[in-house]
């Protein structure tokens, strides 16, 4: 008997005890899981508003915006603008304020001492249809104004592109302007020509013309063809002479070194452009030959000018070939370097320590690099005889006195001799 009384306890203390842990449980959940997952809906429907609110307010507002300019020159859109003027200001009016308060008393009851659950779930429930009616209303007008304002989009973002390649194409132009002067003015009155008709294009777009826009595209196609082909007859680049040290100049220096097909000669400006890029030259795919002085040598390597005229060959050869190109380290015995082999010049004489004659110099190396002469044995032939050059107009005129253009003079001569 006391056995059976003992055993009716034990189970009596484990249901009881059973009982007040659901209890327990429920009561968690009541007050706690419940509550937090309300505040979880109310935090979702705060977001979702947030959204819809801001595409109402930015993207949706900005297109009826744009319809009101193109009505002003277009008189068959001041009837759409003014449908979708009055839409957007129902849903704003209406729908999104109704929204913005409704989100509000939600965070109101939510935030409430003694929080009514009950209530607060029954409030969800109606904000939740209601912001999903809000989500209707504001994506039906997104939509809607999308179709009529996605064909300017379209033939924007398709301006863009020809825009961008027409500004590329300029900047090769100004890149190779010193190899283009005899018809400079060709090319600057074809691009005022391009100008005008992008110029064109946008204002039929403006006016919402859009097929009459997109039709004048193939035409600027072609411009743009023939003008890009015409710039590629050039067999060298010769870039730096008397070109001056700015912002423009250097991204001009890097946009061909990254860009061009052809063999690159860099001399005076174009070196001191890229000083502080100099890493530029390891990724170039065409051979580069740079032309310095000793002070220009001097930047490039972070050494003193005494540094480098202490050991001129090693200093060229090196750099030449950490960075894969040639030089042409100029100065009594000019060095001219591979950075595996080396050749020091023998010819010239004092008296072409004269401006101009640096620029000289390039030229005569890119004349040899575009009738196809290895860049290379092209930088060798043009200091021996640039120094040729300037040994045999001291002789025959004077080592005083003379200028660059009594050794450009005699070159013709001289190259006859070879």
């Amino acid at each position: 008997m006391r056995m059976f009384l003992s055993t009716f306890g034990l189970v009596s203390i484990i249901v009881a005890s059973s009982i007040v842990f659901i209890g327990l449980v429920f009561v968690i959940y009541k007050f706690v899981i419940e509550k937090n997952n309300m505040r979880r809906q109310i935090a979702e429907l705060d977001r979702r508003f947030e959204y819809l609110h801001a595409l109402l307010i930015g993207q949706d507002a900005q297109y009826v915006r744009r319809l009101e300019i193109i009505a002003r020159t277009n008189l068959i859109y001041i009837e759409i603008h003014t449908k979708f003027l009055k839409k957007f200001k129902e849903v704003r009016d209406k729908h999104d304020a109704k929204a913005q308060s409704t989100i509000n008393h939600l965070k109101d009851l939510r935030d409430e001492k003694g929080l009514n659950a009950k209530r607060l779930k029954e409030e969800i429930i109606d904000a939740k249809a209601l912001i999903d009616a809000f989500d209707r209303e504001v994506n039906d007008l997104n939509s809607e104004l999308l179709s009529v304002v996605k064909p300017e989009e379209d033939c924007r973002q398709i301006s863009l592109t020809h825009k961008e390649r027409f500004r590329r194409i300029k900047q090769e132009y100004f890149a190779k302007q010193n190899n283009l002067s005899l018809v400079s003015e060709s090319f600057e009155q074809t691009f005022g020509l391009i100008d005008s008709l992008f110029d064109q294009f946008d204002k039929l777009v403006e006016s919402a013309n859009y097929d009459d826009a997109n039709l004048m595209l193939p035409k600027i196609d072609k411009i743009l063809d023939e003008i890009s082909n015409d710039m590629q007859w050039a067999s060298a680049i010769v870039l730096g002479c008397g070109m001056g040290v700015s912002d423009d100049t250097r991204k001009i220096t890097e946009f061909v070194l990254k860009n061009s097909k052809v063999p690159v000669i860099l001399d005076a400006d174009g070196i001191n452009c890229i000083t502080l890029s100099i890493d530029i030259l390891k990724d170039v795919k065409v051979p580069v030959v740079l032309t310095p002085h000793p002070g220009e040598m001097s930047r490039l390597v972070s050494k003193s000018v005494e540094e480098v005229q202490s050991n001129r060959v090693e200093v060229a050869k090196d750099f030449a070939k950490k960075y894969g190109v040639l030089i042409a380290l100029k100065g009594a015995n000019t060095v001219v370097t591979d950075g595996e082999t080396v050749f020091v010049n023998m010819s010239g004489n004092p008296a072409m320590a004269m401006g101009g004659t640096g620029d000289m110099l390039s030229g005569i190396i890119g004349s040899f690099v575009a009738q196809g002469i290895n860049p290379y044995d092209a930088t060798k032939a043009g200091v021996f005889i640039h120094g040729l050059s300037g040994d045999n107009v001291s002789k025959a005129i004077s080592q005083r006195g003379i200028t660059v253009f009594d050794m450009i003079d005699r070159l013709g001569a001289l190259m006859s001799e070879f």
